[in-house]
């Protein structure tokens, strides 16, 4: 048998160096000799520690190495749901392979690679069930890589002159080919587990080291659990106490499971302790496995996992987020951020009454109605009560200053994020989520660079080609045509991590016309690309359009706006400021008309002041910027005709070099309305 003594301590001085210790505290109370080491010699000696327990209850000793003691704790595996000792380092070293898991996953996320890919079309049920499938085998083959490094290393004493120690001996070997073989287990239910707080942590290093100390930290739980369990003695308590951490923590089931796996392969052994009265009288009172417990861990695991997989789902699709907002921020009715119609632009207001008072919605690709934005901790709104459309074929030019909006509004369109109140409508559907397949009309560049270092370009195009649903018999032939379009085939067979930031931008521009989308969302394509890229790409666009594909462009680029959209919208604070045409913009916002003239520096200095003069006695001007030999006037009411015929008449009499007569500019009009607002 295996019973152990009382516990004894002595000091045994082998020499003036050395001292020894025996002990038959087997449990606790070990490793603090190495204190005392340190207290007694002063880092002049060492002490050296042997563990003594009774070989069979005749109380003859024997002494035995600490790791023939822990193969003998085989015995407790018949009696709780507990691992055997000998497999307990193995059991954590599974907790590594997770910890890979967790890393990849995070940097991913951090990266926003699965909200691009969710973005063109992959639903949170299958990424997060393909994800699962792939760890899983994963797991299985490291299973079996732990088995296989077993079976070369093991060198358990087969032959024992003691018919006990020698079944022991044939138990462990059995029940560690076994264990290895069905750690995968473990995964099963801690893999969905460590996917949920994957989507609190951004930091990939700290999440695994965290999630690493907190599989530890519930192992050690485990171990207070069952001197708890000893210590109750109510039966209704303690099944109910067993039962709830098994629910609470799938890594404990997980466990549990595969120790009542093991105590049914440990036949002989337990079979032989359990007839062992003396055994029985020390520790079987306290027995808590039931072998008919096997169905029901099963079914823990299975509820564990669909249970985890809901929760992602509900915070992949936004549904528990939302749910949360609205619980801690009171509901709409009591933000102080009441919309006050009479405070936007007579084209703005005019759109919204149309839109409210439309019932067919169908005409329109693209309608954002009374679209509500508020973050969490802000007091103002992100966006303000938004509703404006977009027309079939155009290019509607969405401008405004870091933080009015635009961004916001993208990630409602595309579903990446929910509106708090309001809805998106695509040609008349009501498009609240991405999750109904109407995302594949859709093809997003986001503002954001979406990379993962391992992938080259060829790669992406691959990856979200099929995210697209493009047959693999016409993929390649898409991916040659649209990277030459883009002017990317030089780069396919390089690492995204490895192009520069212009390149990526055009790659996420060519990623949105893959398809191809009847809707296209570009936020600021063409930041950091060289201008013979940005040419080219521009027109791309315009061909786009000309072939009835509806785009929204937000851009910093006033000439690129110009060049491209027929509509466009100035947002500030959630808000348009402004909506219409470029060109009826200019007439109701513009300043009338800018005149740059230049004269002849060797003439008379009076020429600039008196040309001044002349002209402000015929029509309305001020300057706007004044030089030796240029000036710059501004002119509110006029037309081009008139102006150009009025400097005609006196070029030669103030001896004028050349003049330049313009419309007010998009930007002039972008800067008034903002800085109007600030």
């Amino acid at each position: 048998s295996g019973a152990y003594s009382n516990e004894y301590i002595g000091l045994l001085f082998e020499n003036s160096k050395i001292i020894s210790i025996l002990t038959s505290h087997l449990i606790i109370g070990y490793e603090p000799f190495n204190v005392a080491s340190e207290f007694l010699c002063r880092g002049q000696c060492f002490i050296k520690t042997r563990l003594k327990f009774i070989e069979n209850h005749q109380n003859q000793f024997d002494e035995k190495s600490f790791l023939l003691f822990i193969k003998n704790l085989s015995l407790f595996s018949c009696f709780y749901g507990i691992l055997p000792g000998q497999l307990t380092e193995i059991y954590l070293l599974t907790y590594f392979l997770i910890y890979f898991y967790i890393t990849i996953l995070i940097i991913n996320e951090d990266k926003q690679l699965n909200k691009l890919m969710k973005t063109f079309g992959l639903h949170p049920i299958i990424y997060w069930t393909a994800r699962f499938f792939f760890d899983f085998i994963l797991s299985i083959f490291y299973s079996f890589f732990l088995l296989f490094i077993y079976s070369l290393n093991d060198k358990n004493d087969l032959f024992n002159e003691n018919k006990f120690q020698q079944i022991l001996n044939n138990n462990n070997i059995q029940i560690k080919f076994i264990f290895y073989s069905i750690t995968f287990i473990i995964s099963a239910s801690t893999l969905p587990f460590i996917y949920l707080i994957t989507k609190i942590m951004k930091n990939d290093l700290i999440a695994g080291l965290f999630i690493l100390l907190l599989l530890i930290l519930i192992e050690i739980f485990d171990l207070i659990r069952i001197l708890i369990i000893i210590m109750m003695k109510n039966s209704i308590k303690l099944n109910l106490f067993y039962w709830l951490i098994n629910i609470i923590f799938p890594p404990l089931n997980g466990k549990r499971l595969i120790g009542i796996i093991l105590i049914n392969s440990s036949k002989n052994l337990c079979k032989l302790i359990e007839n062992d009265q003396y055994i029985l009288s020390k520790m079987g009172f306290f027995k808590e496995i039931n072998r008919n417990d096997f169905l029901k861990h099963i079914l823990i695991s299975l509820f564990q996992i669909i249970s985890l997989f809901i929760c992602l789902f509900l915070i992949d699709t936004n549904i528990l987020n939302d749910k949360l907002f609205r619980l801690k921020n009171v509901s709409i009715n009591n933000l102080n951020d009441e919309l006050n119609e009479e405070e936007l632009d007579d084209d703005v207001l005019q759109e919204r009454i149309t839109l409210i008072s439309n019932k067919n919605l169908s005409l329109y690709p693209i309608v954002s109605f009374d679209i509500i934005k508020k973050y969490p901790h802000q007091q103002y709104l992100a966006i303000n009560h938004l509703t404006f459309s977009v027309h079939q074929g155009e290019c509607f030019g969405l401008l405004g200053f870091n933080g009015a909006g635009k961004t916001s509004l993208f990630k409602i369109i595309v579903g990446e994020e929910k509106p708090t109140n309001g809805s998106i409508y695509i040609y008349g559907k009501k498009y609240d989520d991405f999750f109904r397949g109407t995302c594949r009309d859709i093809g997003y560049c986001p503002q954001y660079d979406c990379i993962q270092d391992k992938l080259t370009l060829e790669d992406y195009f691959y990856l979200f080609g099929r995210l697209r649903g493009i047959f693999h018999y016409h993929l390649q032939q898409t991916i040659e045509i649209i990277s030459k379009l883009f002017l990317l085939d030089l780069f396919l067979k390089q690492y995204v991590q490895q192009l520069s930031g212009g390149t990526r931008r055009r790659m996420h521009s060519a990623l949105a016309f893959l398809g191809p989308p009847t809707i296209i969302l570009l936020d600021e394509p063409t930041t950091g690309v060289d201008p013979y890229s940005r040419r080219q790409m521009r027109r791309i666009f315009e061909y786009a359009l000309n072939n009835d594909i509806t785009m929204i462009l937000t851009s910093h680029s006033m000439e690129e706006c110009e060049l491209l959209c027929s509509r466009l919208a100035i947002m500030s604070r959630g808000q348009f400021q402004c909506l219409g045409y470029i060109q009826d913009l200019k007439n109701k916002f513009g300043n009338g008309y800018t005149i740059n003239i230049k004269i002849n520096s060797n003439e008379n200095p009076e020429n600039l002041s008196n040309l001044y003069n002349y002209l402000k006695n015929k029509i309305d001007i001020k300057i706007h910027h004044k030089t030796e030999s240029t000036i710059i006037l501004q002119v509110d009411y006029s037309s081009p005709p008139k102006l150009f015929d009025l400097i005609q008449q006196i070029k030669d009499k103030y001896h004028i070099e050349t003049y330049i007569i313009e419309q007010t500019t998009l930007e002039q009009i972008f800067f008034s309305l903002q800085y109007s607002n600030i």
